[in-house]
């Protein structure tokens, strides 16, 4: 089957109202929490920002993610979020507006990860943390908007039903694992595509990742 054609992009206003409207799944009980900024940019064709770690970093180095990370202290995940934003690429609070949040994901490390979307306006002044981020980038909604994935992983449980991640690539970043979820849950509520974890499409080739003997989330938390 081939790639479906691209979607007809919503307003950034339309976008905004569908997130704001949006009640994501959210994981209960304690966790180590972590918090990422999913951001667009108000382009004339906005774009969502991203970050490739660098390659020396002793965890995910060399993923393309969004910017964020763990909790501080006693900050709430909001707070986290665009703290660690600002420290990773120089995105300053005040030039963010954020409009809702995405379900919560768990790393591959058992933390909960809150997705936050947020909306950049003006001249951003990006520059990446030398420690933490190779480059800073963004992609394009219209590249996303006709689901144009290279491969659909799929992660199998041994006591739940398997999740099926797409995997982009953009320039030469590839985009997959924990980001690809979140960018595809945006997908579906914010451009109202018809994007699902729960099956592969036909349009793109299937890659088996290593089973994970037991899934971290409640048995009905994708239904």
């Amino acid at each position: 089957m081939n790639q479906p054609s691209p979607a007809a992009l919503p307003s950034l206003d339309a976008i905004v109202a569908r997130i704001e409207r949006y009640s994501p799944r959210i994981l209960e009980g304690e966790w180590q929490r972590a918090a990422v900024l999913v951001c667009l940019l108000d382009k004339a064709s906005p774009t969502l920002l991203f970050t490739q770690r660098h390659s020396g970093l002793s965890s995910h180095a060399g993923q393309v993610a969004f910017p964020g990370g763990k909790r501080d202290g006693q900050e709430n995940l909001e707070q986290c979020a665009l703290r660690e934003s600002y420290e990773e690429t120089g995105l300053a609070a005040e030039n963010v507006t954020v409009i809702g949040r995405l379900s919560e994901v768990v790393s591959m490390h058992g933390i909960a990860v809150t997705p936050f979307v947020a909306v950049a306006t003006g001249a951003c002044d990006l520059s990446p943390n030398p420690g933490e981020v190779a480059h800073i980038f963004d992609i394009p909604l219209q590249f996303l908007a006709s689901d144009p994935r290279e491969t659909t992983d799929i992660m199998r449980f041994s006591d739940q039903p398997s999740l099926f991640i797409p995997r982009y690539r953009y320039q030469d970043y590839t985009l997959w694992g924990l980001s690809a979820m979140i960018t595809a849950e945006f997908m579906r509520v914010g451009l109202g595509m018809n994007v699902s974890l729960l099956r592969a499409p036909a349009f793109a080739p299937t890659r088996e990742l290593t089973t994970v003997s037991a899934s971290r989330y409640p048995s009905d938390y994708w239904t």
